[in-house]
């Protein structure tokens, strides 16, 4: 699956693996989860087809979310999965991805209702996958 090699890329770069280690969670953080911390989710998905029938490409959009225990961690962190991620090309976990490109992002701001000093912070690095299916 083509998740499997979004976390690959990731766990895989050493700048991103030095702030979260393992901590890339799908769809969202566990409750407690140590800072700073990734979840991503799937949100859009493409299958491509050619005038002969199908083309085995496949185009998937993910939101990678960058957790930080403040601003600044949140966005150091988005920044190096973005670098991570922008224009990688190759095979990986088992998946042949033709180009993962940033496409864009935005900021979150979260504060925990229960803890006003909390200032937890999470910055989203949207990705496109072009992939072989």
């Amino acid at each position: 699956m083509i998740e499997d090699a979004l976390v690959a890329i990731l766990e895989a770069d050493s700048a991103v693996a030095g702030m979260v280690d393992d901590r890339i969670y799908p769809n969202s953080l566990p409750q407690d989860t140590e800072l700073p911390a990734i979840a991503y989710q799937g949100f859009a998905r493409r299958r491509h087809k050619s005038h002969s029938g199908p083309s085995h490409l496949g185009e998937r959009y993910f939101d990678v979310r960058c957790w930080g225990a403040n601003y600044t961690a949140a966005s150091a962190l988005a920044k190096a999965a973005g670098d991570a991620l922008d224009c990688y090309e190759g095979t990986i976990a088992g998946e042949e991805v033709q180009v993962a490109l940033v496409t864009g992002g935005f900021d979150l701001d979260h504060e925990d209702p229960d803890n006003p000093d909390s200032r937890e912070a999470c910055v989203v690095v949207t990705v496109k996958f072009w992939h072989t299916e």
